[in-house]
């Protein structure tokens, strides 16, 4: 059942003023308080694979439901933060935020931190950070919220393992560094126990197609970059198929360059395009 619900959570999470978050200027001992917004928090206690495990959102404190959410957060917010702790240790274990006014009310939380470590399952409390146009600091009350990952997804996350939930379905994103050699579409054979653990997740949902695609960064020509990619796939796809996922329920492509998640023009945003995704998809099959 999705349930969004506005959570109360202990106090004495302040940070002391050298571990405030980054774009936050002032310590964080000193917070304005900010009637004006809360955190919504929804857990996803169906298992449902299709939705993240926890998902936030901004909301007007004094309404508390999700249907007088805000279109968006307040205007003047110069720089902000999202940030997840602890609850046992009260340390902060992950992040997200911008500058400006956030792009969107809601986000989603898969529990990986941004060094791509798993988190524990467990309890976290989590609040919304930030810094006004007059350079004050504010903050929402925290929430707690519980994160659950099935161990069967557990087994296959990792720093280059990751899953991206898209309106389709669920991919999960195995970059090159992890299965392939520069350049090479050859599986590398330390990548076969994840690989084995990805198949063994997909067969718990048989009743989703899957396709698995193939993609290159920009830096190849287009003809290398179709090959690549197309070959890349199709030996995730071979893998999958040998270790009994049903060929009838697969199909695979390669799209070259055409779909970038990340910026060509640095050597990191290049290595996060090159990729196999591997969609399974939300529609049953």
């Amino acid at each position: 059942m999705r349930r969004w619900l506005i959570l109360g959570a202990a106090a004495g999470l302040l940070l002391p003023a050298s571990q405030a978050a980054a774009p936050v200027e002032t310590g964080l001992e000193s917070l304005e308080p900010a009637p004006e917004l809360s955190l919504a928090a929804w857990e996803n206690t169906e298992r449902d694979p299709f939705s993240p495990p926890v998902s936030l959102r901004l909301v007007r404190s004094a309404a508390g439901s999700p249907q007088d959410q805000l279109n968006g957060p307040p205007p003047d917010i110069r720089a902000w933060q999202l940030q997840f702790f602890d609850y046992l240790t009260r340390r902060k274990v992950d992040f997200i935020q911008g500058r400006g006014a956030p792009s969107r009310a809601r986000f989603d939380w898969e529990g990986v931190a941004r060094d791509g470590r798993l988190l524990d399952n467990g309890f976290y409390n989590v609040r919304f950070v930030w810094s006004d146009e007059r350079g004050a600091a504010h903050q929402t009350e925290p929430v707690l919220v519980s994160l659950f990952q099935p161990e069967r997804v557990r087994d296959f996350l990792g720093p280059y393992v990751r899953l991206v939930r898209v309106e389709s379905g669920l991919i999960i994103r195995v970059e090159e560094v992890m299965a392939f050699a520069p350049g090479r579409w050859e599986l590398k054979p330390e990548a076969g126990p994840t690989l084995e653990k990805v198949c063994a997740f997909l067969k718990s949902h048989s009743g989703h197609r899957v396709v698995v695609q193939g993609h290159a960064d920009a830096s190849g020509s287009d003809e290398t970059n179709a090959r690549v990619s197309r070959r890349r796939a199709y030996a995730v796809y071979r893998f999958l198929a040998e270790r009994g996922l049903q060929p009838g329920r697969m199909s695979w492509e390669g799209l070259g360059a055409s779909q970038p998640v990340a910026d060509n023009a640095t050597a990191d945003g290049r290595m996060r395009n090159r990729r196999v995704d591997i969609l399974l998809m939300r529609a049953a099959g």
